[in-house]
Formats: structure tokens, C-alpha cells, sequence
């Protein structure tokens, strides 16, 4: 509210376009601070006292700012309250979008971003925010589908000319099955049966099988199938 003030009062009222309000330009996140708009109260009470504005007047832009800097200073408040409930919804957000449970060592990574950016940068609360939003986007593990590897499950190579392998995980087989018949991420059950650890018995992912085959999405196999195969997204 107080920068879209801002912003009518320098455009459309062309009030505040003396050089003392110079300073105050609504593309300037510190504008909101507690001491910028005690000033700014200061200086339109000023201009109103020299333009003979009457008492009721003064009162009223008192009053306006002083409800501005409560507000903005309860926002300000909220925000500190609210910012572990986002990070936890930033990192189940990168669960999500890597179709796995993140590792330790992801999760204080997306943590230790987050926070960065305000240092290094200078960001705010929400551009910090949308940065970290925008790496999970841009991060190999959602960009690509990677198999971890787990090194309790791998198999020694039998000879130096054959590589390291191990069964897929519960989550790879998520993966794999939900992108092979829908070309999109696994849905919540698929998930839940890979966290469960179930998944790899046959049973279940053939149950699974059944499922995906019968949801709407199974047009998207036909979609990427056929356009692979015949090439006709050329035509």
C-alpha cells in the first residue's frame, strides 16, 4: 500500500515531484523502512503547513503515516514468523520437483542459498525466495532424471571392464514408470509406494502399472511415442 502511495503521488498527483522527495521512488526497497517513512511524514507535513492545510488535514497525514509504519512494521513481523514454514515449503518443493526425498546435504544447500542471497546481494525476503525457487528449476536433478547411486546396494564389478551396477531404487522406479507412461513427474501414490520401499515388488508395480494406465495422462505416451517415432511435430 505505501509504495503504490508512493508511486500516485509522483505520478498521477503529481504531489511529491519537489526535489526533497527526490529520495523517495518506489522502486527503492528501503523506502519502507521504519525511519524513511517517518521522514517522508515529516516532509508531506511540511509541504502541507506551507500550503496552509488545515488542522484536520495535518491530522489526517499524520494519522496515514502512522498507520503505514505499524502495518508495514507488522508485515515485517510476519515475514521473520513465517520464514521457516517457507524454507520447509522451499524444500519440499525440491523434493518434489527432483521426485525424491532430498539429501541432508541438499536441504542446508537450499538453506544455505537462501541465505546467501540476501548477504552477497542484497536481496529481500522474496527475491531471495525466487531465487532459490529458481535454482531448484535450473538444478541437474530436476532438469534430468539421475539415479542415485546408493552404496550400500552396489554390485562389484566382476571384471575392470565392466561398470558398477545396482538395482534401481524405489524412487528411480517411480520415476521411471510415471515418465515412460504419462512423460511427467509420479504422482502422489507412486510416491508414497516409494517411500514405503514396496515399489520393486511385483505385484505392486504392476498394481501401479494398472493404475497409470487407466489416469489421462496415458495420452502423453502416445504423444511422445508418436512424435519420436513418426517425427511429426515437424509438420
Amino acid at each position: 500500500m505505501h509504495i503504490s502511495f508512493l508511486w500516485f503521488e509522483r505520478t498521477d498527483s503529481r504531489c511529491m515531484t519537489d526535489a526533497e522527495f527526490d529520495p523517495y521512488r518506489p522502486d527503492d526497497k528501503s523506502v519502507t523502512s521504519q525511519e524513511r517513512v517517518r521522514r517522508l511524514a515529516e516532509i508531506v507535513l511540511a509541504k502541507a503547513q506551507k500550503n496552509n492545510a488545515s488542522e484536520t488535514v495535518q491530522q489526517a497525514i499524520r494519522e496515514h503515516f502512522e498507520i503505514a509504519a505499524a502495518n508495514i512494521l507488522q508485515v515485517e513481523r510476519d515475514r521473520i514468523a513465517a520464514e521457516p514454514s517457507h524454507l520447509r515449503a522451499l524444500q519440499d518443493f525440491a523434493a518434489h520437483a527432483y521426485r525424491r526425498p532430498l539429501t541432508n546435504k541438499e536441504r542446508d544447500g537450499l538453506v544455505a542459498f537462501y541465505r546467501e542471497s540476501p548477504d552477497t546481494n542484497g536481496l529481500d525476503h522474496e527475491d531471495a525466495m525466487r531465487d532459490s525457487l529458481a535454482s531448484v528449476l535450473m538444478s541437474p536433478n530436476f532438469c534430468y532424471r539421475i539415479d542415485l547411486v546408493d552404496p550400500t546396494t552396489q554390485t562389484p564389478p566382476t571384471s575392470p571392464t565392466f561398470a558398477v551396477t545396482q538395482p534401481l531404487s524405489d524412487y528411480a522406479l517411480a520415476s521411471r514408470l510415471s515418465y515412460f507412461l504419462w512423460s511427467s513427474l509420479p504422482d502422489a501414490e507412486l510416491l508414497a509406494h516409494a517411500a514405503a520401499g514396496d515399489l520393486h515388488e511385483p505385484k505392486v508395480i504392476a498394481a501401479q502399472s494398472r493404475r497409470l494406465l487407466t489416469d489421462h495422462r496415458i495420452r502423453n505416451i502416445t504423444t511422445e511415442f508418436s512424435g519420436n517415432w513418426l517425427d511429426f511435430r515437424r509438420f
